[in-house]
Order: C-alpha cells, then structure tokens, then sequence
C-alpha cells in the first residue's frame, strides 16, 4: 500500500467534511467526480481517493488534481481487495466530522456539501448522538427526481416507519455519515470474499442508529452502470467461482442473523440461494475450507437447509449453465 499527500494535507488540520472515492479502473467518470468536489461552494472539505488496483490511467488522473486543487488529499494505492476493503482504508483515514461515500461514477450538485453541513448543525446537539447519517435524494441527468419524495414529517415517524419508508422510495440517495461511527464499525474483510453488499454493514447499524431525512436532490445520478468495484457478478469460470464465494459468504451472515437482515427479503429465496451457491463449490475441491466456514448455525437454518438441498439441484446446475458459459 502507498500514501500519496498533496501540500494542503496537514496532519493537524481539522476539517468539517471527508469526501471519499473508492475507484477501480474508472478513468472517465473519475474525472467527473473529482470536478463534481472542486465545484462544491462549502469550501472545508478533504478528499480521500483509494485506488483498489486499477490497471487504467486513475494514477494520472489523480496527479493532475492534486496538483491543481486547492484543498487538501490523500491519495492510497492498494491491492485489488473490495470495495468494502477500499472504504475501509478511507473510514480510518477521514480526519471530518461528517464524511461522504462517492463512488467514481457519481456526481454531486454544487450545493451538496452546504446542505449536508446546515443540516447537521441545525440537528440538536442532544440528538445528535442517535444519528448515523444525513440522507438525500437523486436526480436524473435531466433534473427529474429519482425515486420519491420522502414525507414531510419522516424524522417525526418511529425509526422503523421512516426507514421502511426510505428503502421504498427507491434505491438511489446520497448519503453524509458521522465520521465517528463509521470509523467505529467497519466492513468485515473476511478472507477469500472480494464483494459484498452494503446492507451487511448498513442494517447492523439499523439496530443502533438512525437516519435523518431531507428532500434536497443533492446528486445526479448517471446511468452509466455499476462502479466496477462492484463488478464481482462478471462472467467467466474463474469469476463465477469467486461471486459464488461472494454470495455463500453473504447469504451465511443473513441466514444466521435473520432478525438484523430481514427486512425487505424472503428468507426462502436466501436459503435457495445459499444452497445454489454451496452446490457450485462443492464441485470444486479447493474450495472445501471455504465453504466449512461459511457453516449454518441454529436447529431451524439446519434443518431447512436439508430439506432445500435436493429440491434446489436443478436451479444450481441451471445457474452454472447461465453463468458458466459466458
């Protein structure tokens, strides 16, 4: 791993905002990202940029900006891990009070970061402490809104309503965090796992914290795809293998803590997924250790698990023929 510093990033410098950009091999819409920050008129933020491995032209990118902004970043190279690996290294590293997550193909309105920081000061410092994050909403690259409107009174309703209400409005927000949290609970980084989804950490948080809600659209969303630190689901053999490792991996955590994960899935499609998963890498000897730590615990999960194992043989064999033959 390498730390790049530019002239601005003094160790003994407070800021109010991090902003953090985990990116793999996006070259071209980095370059919207970056300008996206540059243009923000809240002027006391930092940029942390994590490389996870790219094999493009990031590192040129990166130069240019650190030598033309005015404002302090860190630069981090690393191994290709995960983004969760990569958001990791960005949590230890924030020094702001707030800090936001934007991946390399997202874009804020110049107004965001003002937003997120007059609504976490106007919040009551005696609430405060119940809070994890600020949400806003998107909008399209023609303006329009993404999803739909929150309630006026959303941070008035019971923390379950209000979030069961955000999960419904649609998938796309922006999100500030408290710095302090995040630092507090990071991604798991178990071995062998080079993908999982946010809603690991993000509902464990859900049982501690809450969200506060704003209708301000504060970034645009681009349809350009997935970030491709998310790309774990590529096709090829050797790929395929490594998102069912991915998934048996993520399915064990939900399975085995259903009461934290189960708001908005079917535990039966999560079992059937499991099972799919584990018919896949039983085939291939190598991954016999994996799959033993990716064990299900309690009387029920068992005992489901055996009655699904035979019935879920043709949608196993199904899925490695979709996704084998790529």
């Amino acid at each position: 791993m390498e730390q790049y510093k530019n002239k601005y990033w003094d160790e003994n410098r407070d800021v109010k905002i991090t902003v953090l950009t985990p990116t793999y091999n996006r070259k071209d819409t980095l370059l919207r990202t970056i300008r996206s920050i540059e243009n923000q008129v809240f002027s006391d933020w930092e940029y942390i940029i994590v490389n996870d491995g790219s094999t493009d032209s990031t590192d040129k990118v990166v130069e240019q900006f650190m030598q033309t902004t005015k404002h302090p970043v860190l630069y981090i190279k690393k191994e290709n891990g995960g983004v969760h690996t990569a958001r990791n290294l960005g949590f230890k590293n924030a020094r702001g009070e707030l800090l936001i997550n934007l991946d390399s193909d997202d874009e804020l309105v110049p107004e965001a970061l003002k937003v997120f920081w007059d609504t976490w000061k106007k919040i009551p410092h005696i609430d405060k402490a119940k809070y994890r994050e600020v949400v806003a909403q998107c909008k399209d690259e023609s303006g329009k809104r993404v999803g739909q409107p929150f309630p006026q009174n959303i941070n008035q309703l019971p923390w379950d309503k209000a979030r069961k209400i955000c999960y419904e409005s649609g998938e796309e927000h922006v999100a500030c965090f408290v710095a302090n949290v995040m630092k507090r609970n990071l991604f798991p980084e178990p071995e062998g796992v080079t993908f999982m989804t946010e809603n690991i950490l993000w509902r464990k948080l859900d049982q501690t914290y809450c969200a506060y809600y704003i209708n301000d659209m504060l970034r645009i969303y681009h349809q350009e795809g997935n970030d491709h630190l998310s790309s774990g689901l590529s096709a090829g053999h050797k790929k395929t293998i490594q998102n069912c490792k991915n998934a048996l991996w993520e399915s064990t955590q939900f399975l085995n803590d259903w009461k934290t994960y189960q708001d908005g899935g079917s535990y039966a499609k999560e079992l059937l997924r499991y099972c799919i998963m584990n018919h896949i890498l039983r085939q291939d000897a190598t991954q016999q250790k994996f799959r033993k730590g990716c064990a299900l615990k309690g009387v029920k999960n068992k005992c489901l698990f055996y009655l699904m194992w035979f019935p879920s043989i043709p949608a196993a064999k199904l899925y490695q023929k979709k996704k084998m033959k790529r």
